[in-house]
C-alpha cells in the first residue's frame, strides 16, 4: 500500500500476512509471490523453496510461516452469526429449565420442612397437654 493511500478490502480472496522484526546478524529477503504459484499448504518444502528464491546452502536456517486469511463480507458473517444464535439460543434455554428445576426442588424442600415443622409443633403442644 502506498503512503497515505486508504487501505483496500478484498473480500473472499485469501491473503498472506508477512511480518517482520529485526534481528541482528540476519538477513532478511522479501519475495513476492502471487497466489496462482502458490503450491498446496502441504506441499513439499523443496517447492516453497524453489518458490521464494532461497539459496540451498541458506535452507537450513530459513523459516517460511504461510497463513490463509479469509475475509468475510458483512452479510457472510451475519448468516454464520444467525446459524449459530438456534445453538445459542437452545443452551440458553436448557440452562434456564435446570434452574427452574432446581428452584422447583428447592421450593419443594422448603415446603416440606415447613409442613414438617408445623407437625412437630403440633405434636410438641399434644405432649405438653398430655403432661398438664
Amino acid at each position: 500500500m502506498r503512503e497515505g493511500a486508504e487501505p483496500e478490502e478484498v473480500d473472499t480472496v485469501p491473503a498472506v500476512s508477512v511480518s517482520l522484526a529485526y534481528l541482528p546478524g540476519v538477513e532478511l529477503k522479501v519475495s513476492h509471490v502471487s497466489m496462482a504459484s502458490l503450491p498446496d499448504g502441504d506441499a513439499p518444502p523443496s517447492q516453497w523453496a524453489s518458490l521464494l528464491g532461497l539459496e540451498k546452502q541458506l535452507q537450513q536456517q530459513q523459516e517460511v510461516k504461510l497463513q490463509q486469511i479469509k475475509a468475510m463480507q458483512k452479510k457472510e458473517q451475519q448468516q454464520l452469526d444467525q446459524q449459530q444464535q438456534p445453538v445459542q439460543d437452545l443452551s440458553q434455554e436448557s440452562s434456564n429449565r435446570q434452574q427452574q428445576d432446581l428452584q422447583q426442588q428447592q421450593e419443594g424442600v422448603e415446603s416440606r420442612s415447613h409442613s414438617t415443622g408445623g407437625e412437630q409443633e403440633q405434636e410438641q403442644e399434644q405432649q405438653q397437654q398430655q403432661q398438664q
